[in-house]
């Protein structure tokens, strides 16, 4: 990346995490979820989409993690946790976070992005989200006690699993491995 470009992209970055750490929990609390959810994910596209986009929450249903165990036995753990195995309405709430100022950082952001990787993009996530797993979400939602955040990669470039030890306290990660709700490495 050339150092212009670099330093762009750095600045745009972390205008970007500051937006995000602030609306993301207010998003949360705002849209009254109904039913209990067990993760938020963080979804993210690559250079091969198109739109503005913006990143936007999928939080998974309880009851579809509940269904995934008792359809998929000891396989459940990657339908509980593959951002594309829970993004059906009845599966998941979806919150979008996008006005017009996000969607002009996104656009200037990827424009940068767009000629290089999305890199980037992906580690402030991993970082944002570690500082996410960090908070008390009781207080915002209807969590379960092993509530975790991590990225969710739509451009395919990064597996879940990868993202997810990256992203979350490895405590948690100890919880989930001793309730059999994560593949073994």
């Amino acid at each position: 990346m050339k150092d212009e470009d670099k330093l762009r992209c750095t600045e745009l970055l972390s205008t970007l995490e500051l937006e995000l750490i602030k609306r993301i929990p207010n998003a949360i609390e705002s849209s009254k979820l109904t039913e209990q959810v067990y993760c938020m994910q963080i979804v993210y596209f690559g250079s091969d989409s198109e739109g503005d986009r913006v990143p936007y929450l999928q939080l998974p249903k309880v009851s579809a993690r509940d269904e995934f165990i008792n359809e998929h036995g000891e396989k459940a753990p990657h339908y509980i946790w593959c951002p594309d195995e829970v993004e059906a309405p009845e599966q998941s709430f979806d919150i979008q976070l996008e006005d017009a100022p996000l969607r002009a950082l996104c656009a200037r952001l990827y424009n940068i992005l767009d000629r290089y990787s999305v890199a980037p993009l992906r580690q402030m996530l991993v970082k944002l989200s570690r500082n996410l797993n960090e908070l008390d979400w009781t207080h915002t939602s209807v969590v379960t006690e092993d509530f975790v955040v991590y990225p969710a990669d739509y451009s395919h470039e990064i597996g879940y699993h990868e993202l997810m030890r990256d992203s979350i306290p490895t405590q948690r990660l100890d919880l989930l491995r001793n309730k059999k709700m994560l593949l073994e490495d």
